[in-house]
């Protein structure tokens, strides 16, 4: 049937999730606790759908991101 779900795409995915816990899991900022899982939490997330909109990685996602731009910019 030919059903393999996984692709090259999901292996660069993957690894960029690992590069970027890597980075952050040993960085500590000298704030409060919450804060610090906050301003982690939105780094990690900024970070990691940029790396993926500039590998494209995901023409859906790079779809989406194009459109949301565009709207922003007009």
């Amino acid at each position: 049937m030919n059903l393999f779900p996984f692709t090259k795409n999901t292996l660069k995915s993957a690894s960029v999730i690992l590069v970027v816990f890597i980075l952050f899991y040993f960085w500590d900022f000298s704030f409060h606790p919450i804060l610090n899982i906050a301003l982690k939490s939105a780094l990690i997330t900024i970070i990691y759908v940029w790396i993926n909109y500039k590998l494209m990685i995901s023409d859906e996602v790079n779809d989406f991101i194009d459109k949301f731009l565009s709207k922003i910019k007009y």
